[in-house]
């Protein structure tokens, strides 16, 4: 550059070219389960700033967060560099996932030296912590197991959203499984609140069990699978009509036993 004096000076001007920013949001995983937590990365960009519900997030890195909403929520990243006006902006939602309703089954016991399957329900994945008397299916959930002594057996229960929730079940051992069961040879259905029912105890420790009342003819007048699992009891009545006084027979089956004896229904007059 020459002046009017013709002096002459010159300068230099630096000119960086950078690209347009475009930002990119990374997360870890799409969603949480309860008291879990996810990481976003943010690229593209040479500066960031970070938006999001207050205090459910962490800054790592100027360009990671991790968060950990109560909610679902929304993060968002504006990604930029030196030059002004070069911004980019992107946006990441993150669910927060219920945790699984899950069951490893109700406590039950099995006679000893027999197998008994389990039953875990709530989920998509099933892994039992190790044990030697799990005989087979340990990563299903219906695992067949032989106990010796009465178990505990733990399961961790995964649903399809990778939220795990652990629950346990219970086995005991019946050495002389007649010796639990108390026969019943008798009914009074007179609505006094006092052997109503049929109610067989020490039942509950054999849920998979069935029961068939017959009269002394032979025909069926009752008959139910897993009985006392439930609210139903026979009372001595038929489709709501109650049956005459009289001796009547019922065969209980559960494991392999059978068990059965005369029942009759005593009415007062």
């Amino acid at each position: 550059m020459t002046n009017t004096f013709g002096c002459t000076a010159k300068d230099t001007i630096v000119i960086t070219n950078r690209p347009v920013v475009k930002v990119n949001l990374a997360a870890s995983a799409p969603g949480i389960c309860g008291g879990d937590s996810v990481t976003l990365t943010a690229t593209g960009g040479l500066t960031y700033t970070w938006e999001g519900p207050q205090g459910s997030f962490d800054l790592i890195s100027p360009d990671k967060i991790i968060v950990f909403p109560s909610s679902t929520a929304t993060f968002k990243v504006i990604a930029g560099d030196d030059c002004p006006g070069n911004r980019d902006t992107a946006a990441r939602e993150i669910k927060l996932f219920p945790l699984p309703a899950v069951s490893a089954g109700g406590d039950t016991c099995v006679i000893l030296g027999r197998t008994i399957k389990l039953k875990a329900t709530g989920g998509a994945f099933y892994t039992w912590e190790a044990d030697a008397s799990i005989v087979s299916g340990a990563n299903t959930s219906s695992p067949v197991v032989q106990p010796e002594e009465p178990t505990t057996y733990v399961v961790a229960i995964k649903d399809v959203n990778g939220c795990i929730q652990t629950d346990s079940v219970s086995v005991c051992i019946i050495e002389d499984p007649l010796s639990l069961l108390k026969p019943v040879d008798a009914i009074t259905p007179t609505a006094d609140g006092f052997n109503d029912n049929l109610e067989f105890i020490g039942l509950e420790a054999f849920p998979d069990n069935s029961l068939i009342i017959y009269n002394r003819w032979g025909s069926i007048v009752y008959e139910k699978l897993r009985y006392q699992t439930d609210g139903e009891r026979f009372d001595g009545s038929r489709n709501g009509e109650e049956l005459p006084p009289d001796t009547y027979y019922y065969v209980l089956k559960f494991e392999d036993l059978v068990f059965k004896s005369a029942l009759t229904i005593v009415r007062e007059k």
